[in-house]
């Protein structure tokens, strides 16, 4: 949420059908984790088949280890996004947006802590002393 609000400058919503964005964030860990996204997504790839103006979006483990195949099998997703990913969530965006074409985004990536990414990866703060910092993208499985 930290980089849709602060970066993005995106508002989330109670009611999902005033969402104009849809972010599923998957973890392959969990039971049934696919079948959970399929069951998610059903009322937005209806919204989106319908015509209405909604980007929908995957990312985490589930994404990283299915990568294009979830664009076969969902063919309404815009953006398929590995966890490695997250701090180019504005660009992939705003190249979806502008070019109207789906994008698969799961390559492997090294990440170098005084790269240019370091920039990219600045904590999010909620409070004067604590802030949220990746230890890990993703995970093993």
């Amino acid at each position: 949420a930290g980089i849709l609000q602060n970066d993005l400058q995106l508002t989330p919503t109670s009611n999902p059908k005033d969402a104009h964005l849809v972010l599923i964030n998957t973890c392959s860990i969990r039971d049934s984790a696919e079948q959970k996204l399929y069951d998610i997504l059903g009322p937005f790839r209806a919204r989106k088949r319908k015509g209405d103006p909604i980007t929908l979006m995957v990312t985490g483990c589930v994404a990283q280890q299915e990568g294009e195949e979830l664009l076969r099998k969902i063919p309404e997703l815009d953006v398929v996004l590995g966890p490695q990913y997250v701090p180019f969530l504005r660009n992939v965006l705003e190249q979806v947006q502008e070019w109207g074409h789906q994008m698969v985004v799961t390559a492997p990536m090294l990440h170098q802590e005084d790269s240019h990414q370091s920039a990219l990866a600045k904590p999010i703060r909620g409070h004067e002393v604590r802030g949220f910092v990746n230890t890990i993208f993703g995970c093993n499985e």
